[in-house]
């Protein structure tokens, strides 16, 4: 049975939550942020292996994971001011044992109503990205004529969102590109970019923005609570 690889990357602080701790253990109603995460790759896919990566606050992570989630793997590495996203998808994919891979940003939350759309894709076997009508990123993405993705940058018109997909028919390429580069200072959508320059082809998947929220300041965190207090 085919295996997934569901990277979770909680290396970085953001800057405007930071007084909170890793954003993994920060509160959103019944459960902490990591158990949301962890809750949604169970649903994506049962035959997974989920990484989770931290550097800021990583003992506090660590001791959270292992008591709760003994089978998830804990990767911690070091945090310096050069530090991007970047390094913790290398540590992510150096350890990963899956055929597959999912790589996503720890300050992602995606509820139930997206998963079965996502898995639908996954079956088509075909790496992509997930993207809204409607923008929360700053960041985004232009298409060639085939709908394949061209290029991702800042305020480039579809939005795009910290998670990805890898298929098994590309796995070892983008895992030599990954381990033959320097990614730490870089940011998810630049090694996009160095992936579609090794012949890594990506389309987008399109969801419901009412159904994916970005965790990165009070107000966010706090309207993501709200929201689930209306269905409970």
């Amino acid at each position: 049975m085919t295996k997934t690889s569901i990277i979770i990357i909680h290396s970085l602080p953001d800057k405007k939550i930071k007084s909170l701790g890793n954003k993994a253990l920060i509160n959103i109603g019944t459960e902490n942020v990591i158990d949301y995460q962890i809750g949604f790759c169970n649903k994506l896919a049962k035959n997974n292996e989920i990484i989770v990566i931290g550097a800021f606050e990583s003992k506090k992570l660590q001791k959270y994971l292992n008591k709760k989630y003994p089978k998830v793997k804990y990767i911690s590495h070091r945090l310096t001011e050069f530090t991007n996203i970047g390094l913790g998808l290398q540590y992510g994919v150096e350890y990963a044992m899956g055929d597959n891979l999912i790589i996503m940003n720890g300050n992602i939350l995606i509820e139930q109503a997206a998963v079965s759309k996502i898995k639908q894709h996954i079956k088509q076997k075909h790496n992509f990205l997930i993207t809204t009508r409607q923008s929360k990123s700053n960041v985004g993405f232009i298409n060639h004529e085939d709908g394949t993705i061209a290029n991702c940058f800042f305020d480039l018109p579809k939005p795009l969102y910290d998670l990805f997909y890898i298929d098994s028919i590309y796995r070892n390429t983008f895992s030599d590109m990954i381990h033959n580069r320097d990614f730490e200072k870089h940011y998810l959508f630049e090694i996009i970019n160095e992936s579609i320059n090794t012949n890594i082809t990506f389309r987008s998947v399109e969801i419901d923005s009412r159904n994916i929220h970005l965790i990165d300041n009070n107000e966010t965190i706090n309207k993501f609570i709200r929201k689930r207090k209306r269905y409970v």
